[in-house]
């Protein structure tokens, strides 16, 4: 009877953590060719200064190719905006932008360079 009251209780705590967890619900990028700066902007709901739960990886890809790998160590606010110095890009490069929950999930924006 034990083991089956530890059981249930583990599988509790195992459903309630998996519940909470979520994908980011907003990538935006954008890119100003001016000063070549590549703006990724999200949003991923996680209540404050939340240790456990946060935006925990950022990866940019340009033309397929692994460019930028970002591990932030917590997330400020429920919306964040991370900026990079890209001189590389140019018109008709594809860009792909991963981010990455914590606990589960992802969530990518693509988009073509353009003037």
């Amino acid at each position: 009877m034990k083991k089956v009251l530890l059981f249930m209780l583990v599988m509790l705590l195992f459903v309630s953590t998996a519940a909470l967890a979520h994908s980011p619900q907003k990538v935006e990028t954008n890119f100003v060719m001016e000063t070549s700066t590549f703006n990724v902007e999200f949003i991923h709901n996680v209540g404050g200064e939340n240790s456990s739960h946060y935006v925990d990886k950022i990866t940019i890809m340009v033309n397929g190719n692994e460019t930028i790998t970002q591990v932030p160590s917590k997330q400020l606010n429920n919306k964040e905006t991370f900026s990079y110095y890209m001189p590389g890009l140019k018109s008709g490069d594809k860009v792909e932008v991963m981010v990455y929950c914590s606990l589960s999930g992802n969530l990518s924006s693509k988009r073509t360079i353009s003037k």
